[in-house]
């Protein structure tokens, strides 16, 4: 698999085109404008790291070590990286109390005081868990030191977890039916107090707009990946199925947004993959990225596997 980095300067963003009309512009609240600036590429070769029945594109590794999803009696497996062999699992799977029958994945791992530290929501229980994860390896116990039931006046279908501060959780709240393959209400992202669970700031990023497409399902056109910034007062989220990247200023609720230059077009009746995953410290984003079609015999090498897998970082 071919990689590059495609490498965003925060700064750079700022200098953009004027506002135009995009195809995409009337699912944003927020004006888009394009890019005005070519951003390097480097290419990458990564390394191989042996998981053991995990699902991979939900791992995150933190300090050399990798955490996987686990489909066994426990959520989480650990591994590290240059050795194959398995470190542990963690977090029993359960209906106790105390624990969880499935989770998110992982959006991130931080720390507090000398222990690193996961946000954890249980999907079915819609309740979130501060996770200690290193008081869990020294004792050989799932350690969770907050256990808090999640608002229900919305639909929780929360798709990312991000620590905003020691009192407060941000979600992307998707709103997606898995029955109905439909949305309940249109996106946005929810701020939650952590003691409570009580909906503390909600952010409405996104216009409700009803559309016809024979390839895109209604449930995922604004479907995105995000990330928090280091200082944790902004979140970037970047598109699936549109080449757009914003900054959502968590304190003023300003956002920003801006549209990749020289890529395709949103096209309701194909589905192109655009941005897969993003990552950001304090001067660049990073954000894998595609642009391919999905599911185009065309896209294929001679193995029958789907080029939209050679991904630009």
């Amino acid at each position: 698999m071919r990689s590059h980095i495609l490498c965003l300067s925060i700064a750079v963003l700022i200098l953009c085109g004027c506002s135009s009309r995009f195809t995409e512009q009337p699912y944003f609240k927020h004006n888009l404008v394009r890019m005005n600036t070519d951003y390097p590429t480097v290419e990458l070769k990564l390394g191989n790291v042996t998981c053991y029945g995990s699902a991979v594109n939900d791992c995150i590794i933190k300090d050399s070590q990798v955490f996987a999803p686990s489909r066994g009696s426990h959520l989480f497996e650990i591994s590290r990286l240059g050795n194959d062999s398995l470190t542990c699992f963690a977090c029993r799977r359960g209906r106790a109390h105390n624990e969880m029958t499935s989770v998110l994945p992982v959006s991130e791992i931080f720390e507090i005081g000398a222990d690193r530290y996961a946000n954890l929501y249980s999907v079915p229980e819609n309740k979130f868990f501060l996770w200690n994860i290193d008081e869990s390896l020294r004792t050989g116990k799932d350690i969770y030191e907050k256990c808090t039931r999640l608002d229900t006046t919305v639909t929780n279908s929360l798709m990312s977890l991000w620590r905003v501060d020691e009192s407060h959780i941000i979600a992307f709240n998707s709103f997606q039916d898995p029955y109905t393959m439909s949305v309940t209400d249109t996106p946005k992202y929810i701020q939650y107090d952590i003691e409570s669970g009580q909906i503390y700031r909600e952010y409405a990023v996104f216009n409700s707009v009803e559309y016809e497409s024979s390839a895109i399902p209604s449930m995922a056109l604004l479907s995105n990946v995000d990330c928090m910034s280091p200082d944790r007062g902004k979140i970037a989220f970047a598109m699936s199925y549109m080449p757009v990247i914003s900054i959502l200023d968590l304190n003023t609720e300003d956002v920003d947004g801006y549209v990749l230059p020289n890529t395709h077009r949103l096209d309701l009746n194909i589905q192109r993959w655009h941005f897969a995953d993003i990552e950001a410290n304090e001067q660049y984003i990073f954000a894998l990225y595609s642009g391919e079609e999905l599911y185009n015999e065309n896209n294929q090498d001679p193995q029958g596997l789907d080029l939209y897998g050679q991904y630009y970082i």
